[in-house]
């Protein structure tokens, strides 16, 4: 990955809607919190 494309990613990342990188975070935090205590059963 070029620094380009990192760049043009940022930016593409930065024109996302905020409530919907805070729902992804969220869905992110879902899954961190639930797949250790699925992976215990």
């Amino acid at each position: 990955m070029t620094g380009f494309d990192r760049l043009s990613y940022q930016s593409r990342w930065l024109q996302v809607a905020p409530e919907r990188k805070f729902l992804l975070w969220l869905l992110l935090m879902a899954l961190a919190f639930t797949l250790p205590a699925w992976a215990r059963r």
